[in-house]
């Protein structure tokens, strides 16, 4: 009787922590998830079936980057596309790219005035970052001219009083910007934790460096066609090189192994941290990457009591199908050979019979 409850007061705790388990691992890509900056090469890649990968390099500020040696890169990219014998689709593209640096500035219009945060943007800077449109358009790179920004919704009250702003005018640094559009903040938790609480303001990277000529990117994001493992990777390392920056692999940073590796590095992740500006995106980004490599270690820590629990019972049940084997085996051996005395003696009779 004794054995029996503790049997099923096992069975009964292996349930509970295999039901937590798989919560905890169902979390992990929920949470993922909400990272829309991490998630570039998969909505790039559409039902392609092209094979791409997200990297962002991040940079200090003695080793900024210039449009010039961005400029360059796009080629080298094709270089090495030609390299691997991968061919652009026709109206398609194999890479994706966006740049950026912030600060913050006055921002003037008609009816009042603000102190904003600025993200100076290049490329498809909205294809990583799909913030939500209130009103209005994003910034493009086939814009013509330079003369457009993107507020975000706080921006668009305190200087209008509304968000449906689009079309209408600001003023910074005596210069006449049209607004091309409203945007909303992320609303995921890690996110609101690291943007800045105040109003934000998105601007050509081109009239950001016209105002701090001494400007330069401190934030290189691109997704690129990965026809081999480490394509990607080994591309930047030889043409774009971070220096004392870091080279962030977006894609699958989430994955469960990534959040093994980061286990494994517990305690030295600071350590081996360098002086690169990292912006609020990539410091909510490793916020739920955090998240989630605690999620895994409680699955995993979960887990130990109903494996070893399995482990006991495959032991305990192999010794037993043993005992079981060992005392019925000679009569199941004696058995199959009276069966089949029977049956030669059967035929042999029959054999006889027709003889």
């Amino acid at each position: 009787m004794m054995k029996r409850k503790l049997i099923r007061g096992a069975l009964i705790h292996c349930a509970v922590l295999l039901v937590l388990a798989a919560a905890c691992l169902i979390a992990r890509p929920a949470l993922a998830r909400t990272q829309q900056s991490q998630r570039e090469a998969e909505r790039f890649a559409g039902e392609s079936g092209q094979r791409f990968m997200q990297f962002t390099c991040f940079f200090t500020r003695d080793n900024l980057k210039n449009l010039e040696g961005i400029y360059e890169l796009r080629q080298k990219y094709q270089e090495a596309f030609a390299s691997a014998d991968l061919e652009t689709p026709e109206g398609g593209s194999l890479f994706n790219d966006a740049w950026s640096t912030t600060g913050s500035l006055k921002i003037y219009s008609e009816h009042g005035n603000a102190t904003t945060s600025v993200v100076a943007v290049g490329g498809n800077f909205f294809d990583f970052h799909p913030l939500p449109l209130r009103s209005g358009s994003y910034l493009r790179q086939e814009d013509l001219n330079k003369d457009r920004v993107v507020l975000d919704e706080i921006l668009a009250w305190m200087l209008f009083g509304s968000p449906d702003v689009a079309g209408m005018e600001v003023t910074i640094n005596e210069r006449p910007y049209i607004i091309a559009g409203v945007v909303v903040r992320e609303d995921d938790k890690a996110s609101q934790k690291f943007a800045a609480d105040g109003p934000m303001l998105y601007i050509p990277f081109e009239s950001w460096l016209s105002m701090h000529s001494s400007a330069g990117v401190d934030c290189y994001e691109v997704v690129l066609a990965e026809p081999v493992n480490g394509f990607t990777q080994t591309v930047l390392e030889q043409n774009f090189p971070v220096g004392n920056g870091v080279l962030q692999q977006n894609t699958e940073r989430y994955t469960l192994g990534a959040s093994v590796q980061m286990m494994k590095a517990f305690g030295t992740r600071g350590a081996r941290e360098s002086a690169a500006i990292l912006p609020y995106w990539e410091n909510a980004a490793r916020y739920v990457e955090d998240w989630c490599t605690l999620l895994a270690f409680l699955a995993l820590l979960l887990l130990i009591f109903p494996a070893v629990c399995a482990l006991i019972a495959f032991v305990w049940g192999w010794i037993l199908a043993r005992k079981v084997l060992k005392k019925q085996l000679p009569r199941l051996f004696r058995k199959t050979g009276d069966f089949f005395y029977a049956l030669s003696s059967r035929l042999r009779r029959r054999k006889d019979s027709k003889d």
